[in-house]
């Protein structure tokens, strides 16, 4: 059986995410953060379709939306983190990177 907390709307909103182990806030990681990132562990903007860039590296493909400097949702992020680990990358490392770029 599966025990859940239930929290208010107000509390759960001022609640920060915790993505494996690691404290990050909610909306604070925008796409020249990722880019940045994602640039120094070699991969390269190939194109982009609309909003959405993709990175290349090898035969591995990240797609990260471009949506000014609006912040990427929590789920992106961790999505972009999986596609990059695929890659060989750090997940440790490549969030810690993600985190301090651009700032």
């Amino acid at each position: 059986m599966i025990r859940r907390a239930f929290f208010s709307n107000k509390v759960q909103a001022s609640l920060p995410l915790v993505c494996n182990m690691m404290l990050v806030s909610k909306r604070d990681i925008t796409f020249s953060q990722v880019a940045e990132a994602l640039e120094t562990y070699g991969f390269t903007a190939d194109r982009q379709r609309g909003s959405h860039v993709q990175f290349v590296k090898d035969t591995y493909l990240v797609t990260v939306p471009k949506h000014g400097e609006r912040d990427l949702a929590p789920g992106t992020v961790a999505a972009i983190v999986r596609q990059a680990e695929a890659a060989g990358i750090n997940r440790a490392g490549f969030k810690k990177d993600i985190i301090a770029g651009g700032r």
